[in-house]
């Protein structure tokens, strides 16, 4: 075979590996969960580390528990689409009840949060909605229903058009 067809062949079998790669990325990329992050203060402003951040679905069970790093920071990703509760506990502190989040499709929302001195006993709630602006990506996310999909006017009803 001559140098030149060897070389080309070569050629067209890396083009072909390339796209492959690129095309299997892409896929990957599409998740059906969300994530929230935030960060734990005092009412002066100072970072809380140590603090007990938990996540709860009651529609589901699903329960994710986390402590604050040093920075008083905190990151609970991979969470089922549905309407969440924050709760967050320092000794010393007042304990933090958000509840009303309710999460999409790949929507990443940060919740600030601000202890204030107090007993255990005592506690904040907060009941509100997740922000509809999402500051941490400017990605774009919504969920189809089973309606919407009926009602698409596909050729030959091939659940490939859909993408």
């Amino acid at each position: 075979m001559p140098r030149d067809v060897r070389r080309r062949s070569r050629g067209l079998a890396l083009l072909a590996f390339c796209i492959i790669l690129l095309s299997a990325s892409a896929g990957f990329s599409q998740y059906n969960t969300a994530e929230i992050s935030g960060s734990v203060r005092d009412e002066q402003g100072g970072l809380l580390p140590g603090a007990s951040v938990v996540v709860a679905n009651g529609a589901v069970g699903a329960r994710l528990e986390r402590v604050t790093d040093a920075g008083g920071r905190f990151f609970m990703p991979a969470l089922a689409v549905g309407e969440y509760t924050l709760t967050v506990e320092l000794s010393g502190f007042r304990r933090f009840i958000r509840s009303g989040l309710t999460l999409s499709a790949s929507q990443k929302i940060d919740v600030p949060v601000t202890l204030q001195l107090g007993q255990l006993s005592d506690e904040i709630t907060v009941v509100s909605d997740a922000p509809l602006l999402m500051t941490a990506s400017a990605e774009i996310a919504t969920t189809i229903d089973n309606r919407q999909v009926e009602q698409l006017p596909l050729n030959g009803r091939q659940f490939i058009q859909l993408a």
